[in-house]
């Protein structure tokens, strides 16, 4: 079983390089696809070595980054889904939450940011009330929107993100 986890975890390595190299690379949208198809086969095989404990999960959450970056929405979600009773249950949802808004589900996007608020430690929790803010922005309900753009600025963001609220919150009290 060692063997298996090193085998996992070093295949996992070499998909991390290929799918961090699709991301920064300078190279024409075609090759970034490219690289990122290769690193989801990379990830699926590491899962025929070991499935077991964070690293299958590991494998999972990258394996939804690549569909994500795909624009394979439907399969990111799936990826994801299967991360949500594990460590990386904020990553998970948070990626779930921007596939489905990325689809314009925005009401099934706007319960996965949700649920991503209710750790008030979570490393996510800034992203996921900005995306409920965003959300009730696309559906209208601009109340809604305003007091999540305004609870994301008392959460004290970084300059750049905070001046994008300000901003926001102007336009929507018009």
């Amino acid at each position: 079983m060692l063997w298996q986890e090193g085998k996992a975890q070093a295949i996992q390595h070499q998909a991390r390089q290929i799918y961090t190299e699709a991301l920064s690379s300078a190279s024409s949208a075609e090759k970034q696809k490219e690289k990122c198809k290769n690193a989801l086969e990379k990830f699926r095989e590491s899962l025929s070595f070991y499935t077991r404990s964070k690293i299958s999960q590991m494998a999972y959450l990258y394996i939804g980054h690549c569909h994500y970056a795909l624009k394979e929405y439907p399969q990111a979600i799936a990826a994801y889904t299967r991360c949500l009773s594990g460590v990386y249950r904020s990553i998970a949802l948070d990626g779930i939450a921007h596939s489905f808004e990325a689809q314009g589900d925005f009401a099934q996007a706007l319960e996965h940011f949700q649920k991503n608020t209710a750790d008030e430690r979570n490393p996510y929790l800034l992203e996921a009330i900005l995306g409920i803010a965003r959300c009730y922005e696309a559906l209208k309900q601009t109340p809604n929107a305003l007091e999540f753009y305004e609870k994301a600025l008392n959460k004290k963001p970084p300059e750049r993100i905070a001046d994008f609220i300000k901003r926001k919150i102007s336009e929507l009290k018009g």
